[in-house]
């Protein structure tokens, strides 16, 4: 997802250029509103839906940045609308999910949703980056035999106590009949 840099955005940095002072990249913001028919003219999210923070940016060149987020498994959220925002508060980029197609993306509960956007000042034909999918399945089961293995160890151990504790409470028994006299009848 490509952002578009706001007008006010834009206002920012030229406030900044003069005091020296740019606020830092924040969050991200998933809205679920109709987006803006001009990204470059938007000054907030039309339906803000959920927020998070950007967990990694990754400058790509000179003049193009991404920035990476996730929402996690427990949210569910019509995505329409994105918006880069400052820590001050102001909307300093924005992009229409779609891309003009009016279609929005469903994002259930049940698995959490890794997702980048980017922000450029570079030509599109001379930004190259890459994606590399996740084999979830591989991880999924690799999940599965490291809980296996960990409830495999927790139950030996379990049973190995079990063990020593029967062993210990037989000896006492033998001791304890040696040491017995049968009563006279």
């Amino acid at each position: 997802m490509i952002l578009t840099i706001t007008q006010v955005g834009l206002a920012r940095e030229t406030d900044a250029l003069t005091t020296g002072n740019m606020p830092r990249f924040d969050r991200i913001v998933i809205g679920s509103g109709v987006p803006h028919a001009q990204p470059f003219l938007a000054t907030a999210m039309v339906q803000h839906a959920f927020e998070t923070q950007v967990l990694v940016v990754e400058r790509l060149s000179a003049g193009a940045v991404k920035f990476h987020a996730s929402i996690p498994s427990d949210v569910e959220v019509n995505i329409r609308e994105i918006g880069l925002f400052l820590e001050d508060g102001t909307l300093y980029a924005y992009a229409d999910y779609s891309q003009g197609t009016g279609q929005s993306f469903f994002k259930s509960a049940g698995f959490a949703f890794s997702f980048f956007v980017l922000l450029t000042r570079e030509q599109l034909p001379n930004l190259v980056f890459t994606y590399v999918p996740v084999d979830t399945s591989a991880i999924a089961l690799t999940i599965s035999q490291n809980a296996s293995a960990a409830i495999d160890l927790q139950i030996q151990g379990y049973l190995l106590n079990i063990m020593s504790l029967v062993s210990t409470q037989s000896a006492d028994i033998i001791q304890l009949k040696k040491l017995l006299k049968p009563c006279p009848r």
